[in-house]
């Protein structure tokens, strides 16, 4: 919906869901991991990429993203990294209830980003801090022409 179509009540929904769960999480979370630690949170590529009908939801992941990059600057000299993964659309069962084939087979997997959290969670990933990591929607390797 538009701006002027959203209700405020949706608007504020998605805020709860997106944004205020993770300010909440790494509120619980960032006192505890006193060893340090990694939060890698997931955005969306319609924060960096808004467009028309998608305000609330472009509004809460690019605080999701916003709200990460801070985590990243209080985590300095914690040893607490601070990442947010910014994929394109999820290949999930709902998803693909409205997809053709061909917009499936761009999309990023559940397995990629979850690789992804585990490498920035990993002892060598937990260098990586303050990052926005793009997953964009795109052919899967064996559909890209091989590099000459």
């Amino acid at each position: 919906k538009s701006v002027t179509e959203t209700p405020v009540d949706s608007f504020r929904d998605l805020i709860e869901l997106n944004l205020t769960s993770l300010f909440v999480a790494a509120k619980v979370a960032l006192p505890m991991m006193t060893a340090g630690g990694a939060i890698v949170a997931i955005g969306a590529e319609a924060a960096l990429e808004p467009t028309a009908l998608k305000g609330g939801y472009a509004a809460s992941k690019a605080g999701v993203i916003a709200l990460t990059r801070v985590i990243a600057s209080e985590g300095k000299g914690l040893g607490i990294s601070a990442n947010v993964i910014v994929p394109g659309t999820i290949r999930t069962a709902a998803n693909e209830s409205w997809a053709t084939p061909e917009m499936i087979r761009s999309w990023t997997t559940p397995e990629a980003i979850a690789a992804t959290c585990l490498y920035l969670s990993s002892p060598h990933g937990r260098r990586v801090t303050d990052t926005i990591i793009r997953m964009p929607d795109r052919p899967e390797s064996g559909d890209v022409p091989a590099a000459r």
